[in-house]
C-alpha cells in the first residue's frame, strides 16, 4: 500500500514562502512508511495567484527515532502542470523537467529530525502545480517513522506499479516549499 500514515497536511503562508506538507510541531502519534519502491511518490498542488509567480526552493521531510530508521536514501523530485486536470488526473498531468532533481538523504546530515534539500537553483512552477517527491530506489527493510494525527488532509500518491495518481486524504512526512 502507498499510503500508510495519517499526518496533518497544510498550506500555510510565512512570509513570501509557501509549505505544503507535514508540519512538524504538529503530531500526537507515531506513524511509518515502509516497503516503498523505486517510484513511488507524493505530491502537493500549488496554484498561483493571478499575476503571481511561484518557484520551487526546496524539499525534505520531517521523522522519529523508531525501529529500523531509514539511514540512507535517494529522492527525486519531479514538477507537473495541472492546468488541464479534468476528470481522471493522470493522464492531463504534463511532466515539466525532463529527468528528476536527484538528491540523498544521509543519516547525520538532519536537524533534530528534520531533512531540508535546498535546491541547487530555484524552479518556476507552471500556475497551476504539482510537485512531486518520489522515491529512486526500494526502502527494503528501512522504515521512515514520523509524527502524525488522526485526521489529515489531501495530497497525491503514485506508486510504481499502477501507475495512477490517487488523492487521498492521508499524507506523508514530506514537505515542499515555493516562494511567490
Amino acid at each position: 500500500m502507498l499510503l500508510l500514515g495519517v499526518v496533518s497536511l497544510g498550506l500555510w503562508a510565512a512570509g513570501d514562502s509557501q509549505t505544503a506538507g507535514k508540519k512538524h510541531a504538529c503530531g500526537m502519534f507515531k506513524s511509518v512508511i515502509n516497503e516503498q519502491k523505486a517510484g513511488d511518490s507524493y505530491g502537493y498542488e500549488f496554484h498561483a495567484k493571478d499575476g503571481k509567480n511561484q518557484t520551487l526552493n526546496k524539499v525534505g521531510f520531517y521523522f522519529k527515532n523508531g525501529d529500523k530508521q531509514m539511514s540512507k536514501m535517494r529522492f527525486g523530485v519531479n514538477v507537473y502542470d495541472m492546468s488541464k486536470v479534468k476528470g481522471n488526473v493522470s493522464s492531463a498531468f504534463e511532466k515539466v523537467n525532463e529527468a528528476p532533481i536527484e538528491f540523498e538523504y544521509v543519516l547525520g546530515s538532519e536537524d533534530k529530525g528534520k531533512y531540508e534539500y535546498v535546491l541547487p537553483s530555484s524552479v518556476k512552477l507552471p500556475k497551476d502545480a504539482m510537485v512531486e517527491i518520489v522515491f529512486l530506489e526500494d526502502m527494503g527493510d528501512q522504515n521512515l517513522w514520523y509524527k502524525s494525527n488522526l485526521v489529515g488532509k489531501w495530497s497525491w500518491g503514485k506508486s510504481a506499479t499502477d501507475k495512477e495518481w490517487v488523492k487521498s486524504p492521508f499524507a506523508c512526512p514530506f514537505f515542499v516549499e515555493v516562494n511567490e
